[in-house]
């Protein structure tokens, strides 16, 4: 192909870079092709900053594998904070405690913080414990003493039902149950 502008004989793939090169200020033919990018080799930075992208992203993706299914915070209580949206089971059962100077209060929002719900909580004073669990798991009313962060102690009585049973803490919470403890001295 031959220059317009100079009559020089040029190849058509370096047609626009003669324009640029020898006459900047006249605008290549249209049927020029379009110059091809050349790639610009990497330097020893840009190399560098790629390596240190790469560890980022690596070390990011070996964090998420990590933690996958560990809760971000659930504020020391012992189990993982319940997820409302997926529950596989509400349950109620009451709890009552007597001590020697009489019937214990449990206490309203024990499990429940601004960030966590446990599976084992308290909305009221009603003794009422909600089991609300998102794992398909059993929780017994030692697991409760923990979410409360009491010592399950020395009971001398556990009725179950109206039915004396050994005083465990490993006796499973059922819906609708009613387990009811008995301290000889004061609850610990």
């Amino acid at each position: 192909m031959r220059c317009e502008a100079c009559g020089v004989s040029v190849k058509d793939e370096n047609l626009r870079r003669h324009y640029t090169s020898v006459h900047p200020k006249l605008i290549p033919p249209k049927s020029s092709p379009q110059q091809r990018r050349q790639k610009r080799p990497l330097t020893r930075n840009m190399k560098r900053a790629l390596g240190v992208v790469s560890a980022g992203v690596a070390a990011l993706v070996v964090l998420a594998v990590l933690l996958q299914g560990v809760p971000v915070s659930n504020n020391g209580f012992p189990f993982p904070c319940t997820d409302m949206s997926n529950l596989v089971y509400h349950w109620h059962p009451t709890l009552t405690i007597t001590d020697s100077s009489g019937n214990v209060v449990i206490l309203a929002n024990i499990g429940i913080s601004g960030a966590c719900m446990e599976p084992l909580h308290t909305h009221d004073t009603s003794g009422t414990v909600h089991v609300e669990a998102s794992v398909n798991r059993l929780y017994t009313v030692g697991d409760f003493f923990s979410v409360w962060k009491k010592p399950f102690g020395g009971p001398t009585q556990m009725l179950v039902n109206g039915t004396a049973v050994s005083p465990l803490p490993s006796q499973m919470l059922w819906d609708r149950e009613t387990i009811s403890l008995t301290y000889s001295g004061a609850f610990p």
